[in-house]
């Protein structure tokens, strides 16, 4: 069983449509046999401010990170268009150098297609389901990777 962090926008959407989402992810990695290091509480309670303090964005941020470091995996989902993703973006990158594979939803948008993108990203898919069913494998791969390194050690 995978630990995930779901990795989505959350700036400028309302509290309610970030919960639904985090939730409707939550069920489906459940039926996979996964479960989600990070919640949707959280970035309800701690996102909605419209211009957050330089204090209350490191606590964020902070948090944030501390929840994606118990991950195994990251499921990135930048499939809106419309979106900057720098929260997401910076969570790849923290995600790469920390070891942790990179599942990403594309949908559409051209991002995925960009170098730092393509770079940080360990698998990248079109279709949420895919994206959702590569966690397993993902997880796997770093978990024998992880045994190869000891071996060799």
């Amino acid at each position: 069983m995978a630990r995930v962090f779901f990795s989505s926008p959350v700036d400028g959407i309302e509290a309610e449509v970030i919960v639904a989402r985090y939730r409707r992810i939550e069920r489906l990695l459940l039926r996979r046999g996964h479960t989600l290091v990070n919640n949707a509480e959280f970035y309800k309670n701690h996102l909605v401010h419209p211009s957050p303090s330089k204090q209350a964005c490191t606590v964020i941020v902070e948090a944030d990170l501390a929840m994606l470091r118990q991950a195994d995996v990251l499921l990135v989902d930048i499939s809106a268009t419309h979106h900057r993703y720098v929260g997401c973006v910076c969570e790849m990158v923290y995600a790469t150098l920390w070891g942790i594979p990179v599942v990403a939803h594309v949908g559409r948008n051209r991002l995925a297609k960009r170098p730092f993108f393509a770079h940080h990203a360990s698998a990248v898919f079109a279709q949420r389901r895919e994206a959702l069913d590569a966690v397993g494998s993902a997880w796997e791969r770093q978990r024998k990777a992880k045994k190869g390194a000891r071996r060799t050690q």
